[in-house]
């Protein structure tokens, strides 16, 4: 019979091995994927800016840059935070933290809360609450206490799974590698027939005899390629496998591709090497960050900014943006041309590169300069095309 479960029609096939949201990083494929978005997103820096006529800059003295890019609570790190919470949206469809604010409603703490106790409802005048807790023990949150994070909204006040939304998947995985497990747990290389000549029936003595011998010595990871001694003349004659059951790579291979697809992260970075090549890799490291980080960041950043920045801070135009620079940053040759590049044409001070390097700064680095003569750009629009100075003091 078919079953609701959070708005989608699922089956339960009584044969196929059961994979929920708690036994899923089992399969080591789902775990490896989850490791990958939720620790590359928790290693990225995430800042609060505020827009000025100037750009963009950090909010470095906002009450929230400390809770947000450091520690968001005396026990915990901004890392162990969001890593938390991106672990649960992967593997449950939401990440959730409770927001803890003072008397005036300023934020000042931010603690996680575990997404199997989270329930969302509306009250009959349309407000949004949640609850928190299992049975009878549950405590209600209103939406300015709760920092959700779902992976994947669909129309419902929380997300489903992508393990819910992958159960059929994950089920034939996880059926592939227990079937792999126990087929060569029982020795697949010795699977044959043993046959003993002569008209007359082994006794069923010396039949249980060379049963138990042969599995004492034969059955089980430890026991390949031992010397097995028959009796009566008797011949082991192995049997030619199935071929479709010997491509147990090939088979695994393919699930792994297809459960990397379901979290979007690139093949390789699940050890799924076969369209991998030297020149490629970094492309594909790239699409990591344009196809399956992005949209994690977007959620991050938009949902930071709506629960925890009260209405007048989104007016002065506060956000929260992450730093991928670290990731996309190239060898030290490349680094380096680019940077030579952007300060011959005047995108970067000398400074504003050292500050991307973290690296000290020093006087009359500010200024910018244009390629040719390398005149300061201030004075380069006063001398104009035809009044070029002889010297010019920097």
């Amino acid at each position: 019979m078919p079953v609701r479960d959070n708005g989608l029609l699922l089956f339960d096939r009584t044969n196929a091995p059961k994979v929920t949201q708690d036994n899923a990083c089992e399969l080591s494929d789902v775990l490896t994927c989850v490791r990958v978005l939720a620790e590359s997103m928790a290693s990225m820096p995430l800042d609060l800016y505020q827009r000025t006529v100037r750009g963009g800059e950090k909010a470095r003295t906002h009450r929230l840059q400390e809770l947000v890019r450091w520690q968001p609570n005396p026990e915990m790190t901004s890392y162990d935070l969001r890593l938390g919470l991106m672990v649960d949206a992967l593997l449950r469809g939401n990440g959730a933290a409770q927001v803890i604010r003072d008397g005036n409603g300023v934020v000042v703490e931010l603690w996680p809360l575990f997404a199997a106790k989270l329930t969302a409802a509306r009250s009959s005048t349309g407000k949004l609450m949640f609850e928190y807790g299992t049975g009878t023990e549950k405590v209600p949150l209103r939406p300015e206490e709760v920092l959700l994070i779902p992976a994947f909204s669909c129309g419902y006040l929380l997300s489903a799974s992508l393990v819910t939304l992958g159960r059929e998947l994950l089920s034939g995985a996880k059926g592939a590698e227990q079937y792999t497990r126990d087929f060569f747990a029982n020795g697949a290389n010795l699977t044959g027939i043993i046959q003993v000549p002569g008209d007359e029936a082994m006794s069923t003595e010396a039949y249980e005899r060379l049963k138990k011998s042969w599995e004492e010595r034969h059955t089980g990871p430890g026991n390949r390629h031992k010397t097995q001694i028959l009796e009566y003349g008797a011949q082991f004659k192995p049997l030619a496998l199935n071929h479709q059951e010997t491509q147990m790579i090939e088979s695994r291979q393919y699930t792994r591709s297809q459960i990397a697809g379901l979290f979007r992260v690139p093949a390789h970075l699940i050890n799924d090497l076969a369209h991998a090549t030297f020149s490629n890799i970094e492309h594909q490291d790239l699409g990591l960050v344009k196809h399956s980080l992005r949209p994690w960041m977007t959620n991050f950043e938009q949902r930071y900014r709506m629960t925890l920045l009260s209405a007048k801070e989104r007016r002065e135009e506060y956000y929260f943006k992450h730093n991928v620079n670290d990731m996309l940053r190239g060898d030290m040759a490349s680094r380096m041309s680019a940077y030579s590049t952007g300060i011959q044409n005047g995108v970067w001070s000398p400074n504003a590169v050292l500050r991307k390097e973290d690296e000290p700064t020093y006087d009359g680095g500010d200024t910018h300069f244009i390629n040719g003569n390398m005149l300061p750009v201030d004075t380069a629009a006063k001398s104009g095309p035809n009044n070029n100075p002889k010297e010019v003091s920097t």
